[in-house]
Parts: C-alpha cells; sequence; structure tokens
C-alpha cells in the first residue's frame, strides 16, 4: 500500500500506486463489467496513447460518454497525458454540448459506440472502443512530469448569464482534498464505494478518482439503475457498500420506495451534500443506519468540498461543519467586515485557478482582500452564520431573490419557516406566471403526515410579513430530482395547476 507519508504533485501518480501495489484488486464494478487496478491502468495508458498520437495542442481533452467502466479509463488515460479532461454530459441539448465544445477549444473528444455520431467541427473523435491497443504504451503506465500547478479538470457549470462557465480545477487542489477526506473517513484498499453521480458534478471526483488513488473499489451504478430507486435499493443491499455520497433528494428519492431506508442500513460512512441537510431527514436516517453521517459543503470552486462535520441529530439544526484542512473560511458582513453572520469567502490550496477565459468574472469572484488574507478568496454567494461551538450553518443564497409587487423577497426564507413546521417533509417555494403574466408565489410540499394549508399560512403570517405569504399551495406526493440530484425547480415552474389565475 502506498504510506501516505509519500506526497505527489498529481492525483493520476497516486492512482499508478495503487495500480502497482493492488494490480489483481477490483477498480470498478458496474453492470456486468469490471476492471482490476491493472487492467484500468494499462486501458488508461492505451487511451493515452491514443491521445497523444494526434499530436493535438490543445491541454483540454473532451469526454463524451455512456456511463460505464470505460469512462474512468478514460479519465485517468487524460490525467496520464498531463492534459485535463472536460466532461460533457451525453444527455444535454445538442446546443448546450456546442457551446462547451466551442468555449474550451478541445480538439479531442473520447466517446464510444452510442455517442459517436455526435457532429463537430475541428475536433478529433477518438471512440474508446476502436482504440489502437498496439501503440507504445511504456511510458504512460507510470507518468512523470505534471506540476501540481496543471489542471487536471475543467467542470462546466451553469452562469447567470444562462452560458455556462468552465471551472478550472488544479491537481494540487485534488490532492488536498484526498488528504483532507481522511480527517472523516478511512479511506483505503478493500472498501468499497457507492457512486451514483454523474461525471459533469464535482462531487463525482470522490466517487472515482479520489477513489481510486486509495485503492478502493468503485460500484459505478449505470444509467438504468440511476433512474429506478427500486434496483437502486436492490444494489445497496446486494453490495458490501462502506462509502456514499447523496443529496438530501435523493435519500428521499430511495425512502419513496424503501420507505424504512433499509438498503442503507449496512453503509458505515454516508457524506450527504449538495443541499440544505433539514433536521428532519437526519432523524429519519439515524433511525435506520449505523452509519457514521457528515454533512458536507462547498462549491465547485472549491474542489468539491471546502467545510464537513458529522452530524449526530442530537442539535434543532444540521450545522455545516468546519474548514477542511488548508483552507480558510471568513464571514464578512454588508460594510465587509469580519463578522458572525454574512456572505462566506473561501480561501486555501482547494481554490479553483478561476473560470476559463473569462478574465472578468474570475476578478469578480476570486478577490485580493490583504486585510483579511493573503490568498485569494473566493466569494460563494451564501449567507452563513458561525455557532457558538465554531461550527458553522449554512441558512440561504445571497441572491436567491425575487421581487413580488415592488417587494424584495428570499425565497430560502420562506421555505426555512414552512420545512419548520412539524409534520412538513420537504418543500420548495418558486415563483410562477398567472394567465395574465402576473407573477406569484408558490409553495410546494411533502408531507409526514397531514399537515392543514391554513396550518401553515398562519405559522408564515406569524414569522415573516404579509407580502411574503405564497399565494398557492401545492402538496405533492413527491418532488422530481434534477439530474444533479436536486430538487427540479424548473419543473416546479412550469408544472400544471389547476385552478390558478
Amino acid at each position: 500500500m502506498c504510506k501516505e507519508k509519500e506526497k505527489f504533485n498529481s492525483i493520476v501518480t497516486y492512482i499508478e500506486k495503487m495500480a502497482e501495489v493492488h494490480k489483481d484488486d477490483i477498480a470498478v464494478i458496474s453492470g456486468d463489467e469490471r476492471l482490476s487496478y491493472g487492467e484500468l491502468n494499462e486501458r488508461a495508458a492505451v487511451i493515452a496513447g491514443n491521445i497523444e498520437s494526434f499530436g493535438c495542442e490543445s491541454k483540454l481533452v473532451g469526454i463524451f460518454m455512456q456511463r460505464t467502466v470505460n469512462m474512468l479509463a478514460v479519465m485517468v488515460g487524460i490525467l496520464k497525458t498531463g492534459k485535463a479532461y472536460v466532461a460533457i454530459d451525453p444527455s444535454y441539448p445538442d446546443e448546450r454540448v456546442q457551446i462547451i465544445l466551442e468555449s474550451s477549444g478541445l480538439d479531442v473528444l473520447i466517446v464510444d459506440e452510442e455517442t459517436k455520431d455526435i457532429q463537430v467541427k475541428s475536433v478529433h473523435k477518438i471512440n474508446v472502443n476502436e482504440v489502437d491497443k498496439h501503440c507504445d504504451i511504456k511510458e504512460y503506465l507510470v507518468t512523470t512530469g505534471i506540476d501540481k500547478e496543471d489542471l487536471a479538470y475543467l467542470l462546466y457549470t451553469s452562469g447567470s448569464t444562462g452560458v455556462p462557465k468552465g471551472v478550472m480545477i488544479q491537481h494540487q487542489s485534488i490532492c488536498n482534498l484526498r488528504e483532507a477526506m481522511l480527517d472523516y473517513v478511512p479511506m483505503e484498499p478493500g472498501m468499497h464505494i457507492f457512486s451514483m453521480t454523474r461525471i459533469v458534478f464535482d462531487v463525482f471526483v470522490v466517487e472515482s478518482i479520489i477513489a481510486l488513488s486509495y485503492g478502493m473499489t468503485i460500484y459505478l451504478t449505470t444509467g438504468k439503475e440511476l433512474h429506478n430507486p427500486r434496483l437502486l435499493g436492490r444494489r445497496l443491499k446486494v453490495y458490501p457498500i462502506d462509502m456514499i455520497q447523496m443529496t438530501p433528494s435523493t435519500v428521499r428519492y430511495l425512502a419513496s420506495c424503501d420507505e424504512s431506508l433499509s438498503c442503507l442500513k449496512n453503509v458505515k460512512y454516508i457524506l450527504v451534500a449538495g443541499e440544505a441537510f433539514p433536521i428532519n431527514l437526519l432523524v429519519r436516517m439515524r433511525e435506520n443506519t449505523n452509519a457514521k453521517i457528515y454533512n458536507f459543503y462547498g462549491p465547485t470552486e472549491a474542489t468539491v468540498y471546502s467545510l464537513a462535520g458529522e452530524v449526530t441529530g442530537c442539535h434543532k439544526i444540521v450545522d455545516i461543519g468546519v474548514p477542511l484542512r488548508n483552507f480558510e473560511a471568513y464571514l464578512l458582513d454588508e460594510k465587509m467586515k469580519i463578522s458572525d453572520k454574512g456572505e462566506l469567502y473561501l480561501g486555501g490550496v482547494g481554490l479553483a485557478k478561476g473560470y476559463w477565459q473569462q478574465e472578468e468574472l474570475t476578478k469578480q469572484r476570486f478577490v485580493k482582500m490583504p486585510e483579511i488574507s493573503a490568498n485569494y478568496l473566493y466569494r460563494t454567494g451564501d449567507l452563513v452564520e458561525r455557532l457558538p461551538d465554531g461550527k458553522y450553518h449554512y441558512l440561504r443564497r445571497i441572491d436567491n431573490q425575487v421581487k413580488i409587487n415592488g417587494f424584495r423577497i428570499e425565497l430560502g426564507e420562506i421555505e426555512s419557516v414552512i420545512q419548520s413546521i412539524e409534520g412538513i417533509k420537504e418543500v420548495a417555494v418558486v415563483v410562477r406566471k398567472g394567465k395574465h403574466d402576473n407573477s406569484y408565489l408558490c409553495a410546494f410540499y411533502t408531507q409526514e403526515h397531514n399537515v392543514d394549508e391554513n396550518e401553515i399560512r398562519n405559522v408564515i403570517l406569524k414569522r415573516l410579513p404579509d407580502y411574503m405569504l405564497p399565494a398557492v399551495f401545492v402538496k405533492r406526493n413527491h418532488f422530481e430530482i434534477s439530474q444533479n440530484g436536486k430538487i427540479d425547480r424548473k419543473e416546479l415552474e412550469t408544472c400544471s395547476i389547476v385552478n390558478i389565475s
């Protein structure tokens, strides 16, 4: 086993060390497919050789593939070349795919049998099923020459202008996260991690290249399993899963077919992230599993996770813990003074390099504040408070504001009040358009047991101004989940509701 005293500049070197010491151990399982660490490293080396044979100038290589064991081999193969990968989801609309291809300027795109027909301009397509397996792979079995500041991946996230922005993550940031994870989970060879996240979301980094860097076995769920909570639950029961990452909405998604959450009974470590973690959901999880449950927080711009803490259910709220190692966290009020409540600013080695070819946006979000820190600080846009015990508590998005009849309203504040009512499971408040193009607030909710709508109205009016009272309340059996594992708010904004003017 690779001793943790050994430090490497690149995440791929750790993976190669695992392939050397644990050659015959299983690296990844997906459906009927599986690869050992030795097989994964060799396949990745073949892919690296094929990429380099094109002599491409770009430091970026795209991945446009279905969810298979080959996808992981391609990720590692790209990293072996010293280039960074750009993940593109095959389910994306063609227009978004083309925007990413054009924005990134990549000249090589890895595809498979199901995605090979994509139309691209000035881009070499490499079908992973048709690579030249006879190319010289010796120099790619063990990688050298990668600097810690080299890019490892470029991840596109939604932009406020409607155009996605590419977040640049370096090897040193992933390696820092890799080490920081050990403060919470004893990641080591022989452990099994269950992967439910899509490659285009940053959390997948933990389930893929970081897990591989520790010699773990990854159970990579198939596309079919991802869309079937009953099938997901069965897989969790069949495989000896030690670790899993989930959003709160994903937990509820599993519970829709497994009310007792029995599928989580034997899991040892559950990492919850991506959304506010309601206390009633934590209590429910605690009743059905003995796993250690952690609440992780972090924007894509801070390499997946930047704060974390174990949660026990002994408190009235679920905090987001404290900063991970080598991270700084500051709360700044409206006067830009350090406070116990304010916008969260993050600093440290885990920060992204910035946004790909967007200097102005990078300057706006990654700021220099020498009076506070010698490092660049990232403005998260999240309102956070520091609790008396020193832990942090996420409140809401600062920019989650809307205007109704001239009043500025924070949707998260309304959701927080409704969520506090006994019997409410989950809630989402959105702005909808009426027949006459008038905007109104609509509150959707699910419940543990019957909750009188008048009770909800009365609680809101007791705690918030009357202009923050939603015009419409809709009880639902469940929420649709978006591709990133969160409540699909766009669906709520457009779904059919009868008798609404």
